[in-house]
């Protein structure tokens, strides 16, 4: 689906509008030709598979395809004005993502609508040692928010 949609933008112009959250907006995907056409009628039902912040640049990229609009290839996906970047994470750093915590706060609280206390827990103890107490201090007065 998602390596379709990528094929999608390339042969819709209006879909090069789109990011990877909004497409199904605009756009049903068909299982059985695997391909996404333009959609005809109905509400849009999409969701994006949570990525956990461990999973490296999996993560990264998953926080672009919140911004990058008609992204045809991976390359086109870590393209920031124009410059395509070597990392996701590079990208991602350039887009402003990881000038503060708002992406590891936004991750919890996706985390928070589904997962136990524990894998909660467990979240945000890996973000403590993998992204070594990055301003964990506000991190945690914004966790009391929803913990």
């Amino acid at each position: 689906m998602f390596m379709d949609w990528m094929i999608a933008n390339k042969r819709f112009s209006e879909g090069r509008a789109l990011t990877y959250i909004e497409y199904p907006s605009k756009f049903a995907y068909s299982l059985n030709s695997r391909e996404w056409k333009p959609r005809q009628r109905g509400f849009p039902i999409g969701r994006l598979s949570f990525a956990h912040p461990s999973s490296g640049e999996l993560f990264y990229m998953r926080m672009l395809l919140n911004v990058q609009r008609g992204c045809t290839s991976f390359q086109s996906i870590r393209t920031v004005n124009g410059v395509a970047y070597d990392t996701f994470q590079e990208a991602c750093f350039v887009v402003g993502f990881l000038i503060d915590d708002n992406e590891f706060v936004s991750a919890i609280k996706e985390v928070a609508e589904l997962a136990s206390t524990t894998q909660l827990k467990r979240l945000c103890d890996i973000i403590a040692i993998w992204f070594h107490g990055k301003t964990f201090d506000s991190l945690g007065t914004n966790l009391g928010l929803f913990v």
